[in-house]
């Protein structure tokens, strides 16, 4: 409750009633230290907490605080999708979906730069399930090196998108030795592995806990905007 209460005083539109909140708290505080709270002060408190983010939710889209009604000003991807959308990488929110791969291609292309008529307009492509808006970032990506594992439709990995970072954003190579934290990349090929060496040494992706990639585990569309707005920074 108090996670998520920090979370509530953090918001733009929090206005007078953060005073109100910081009397609460300090109140609650200082009942955790003499023993005085019980359960039902607890459920009291996180009961508010969850009104006072589903207000956040609300007043972070009637009040245009954020560029997507479903990412709220609170949560730990705002920043980076509010980046996404500034600077044209993302056209709609949908954080906690899937990343497709054809839109991790048109993303990664945007982010660094690729010319727009050639990721943009009228394009045939014959990879499978290629959606129309895709077609010509696909074809863009394929034409570089990018290959595609399944469906371009299809929800793109970890170790997937390290070897697309790779290939569009012409990442350096890393030594290995870069990898040896790592419990869990056993079974990558060599290009794989090269891959991903090259997105840990650029800071760009690095996985949970400091001992597991997760290379085979989906990145979400929150997740790939945090690694995009990265990828811009280290190119400026």
């Amino acid at each position: 409750a108090l996670d998520a209460l920090g979370q509530v005083v953090a918001v733009n539109w929090f206005g007078d009633r953060g005073e109100a909140v910081v009397q609460r708290l300090t109140a609650f505080i200082a009942a955790l230290k003499t023993n005085e709270v019980k359960a039902e002060d607890i459920d009291a408190l996180s009961a508010s907490v969850a009104s006072l983010l589903r207000d956040n939710n609300e007043a972070s889209c009637k009040q245009r605080l954020t560029p997507f009604c479903d990412v709220p000003t609170h949560e730990w991807f705002f920043e980076s999708m509010k980046w996404s959308a500034e600077n044209k990488v993302m056209t709609r929110g949908n954080p906690d979906q899937p990343g497709l791969r054809q839109d991790a291609s048109l993303m990664v292309e945007r982010a660094v730069g690729a010319p727009g008529n050639e990721i943009t307009g009228s394009c045939k492509s014959n990879a499978p399930g290629v959606s129309d808006y895709a077609a010509c970032a696909v074809n863009y990506a394929r034409a570089r090196g990018v290959a595609y594992r399944g469906p371009v439709s299809g929800p793109i990995s970890r170790v997937e998108f390290a070897l697309m970072l790779k290939t569009l954003a012409r990442l350096p190579d890393q030594e290995s030795s870069v990898l040896d934290p790592y419990v869990d990349l056993q079974g990558l090929n060599p290009a794989e592995r090269n891959a991903v060496a090259s997105v840990v040494a650029s800071g760009l992706m690095v996985g949970s806990g400091g001992e597991r990639f997760d290379p085979n585990s989906v990145l979400t569309r929150a997740a790939l905007a945090q690694i995009l707005q990265k990828l811009s920074e280290r190119s400026k």
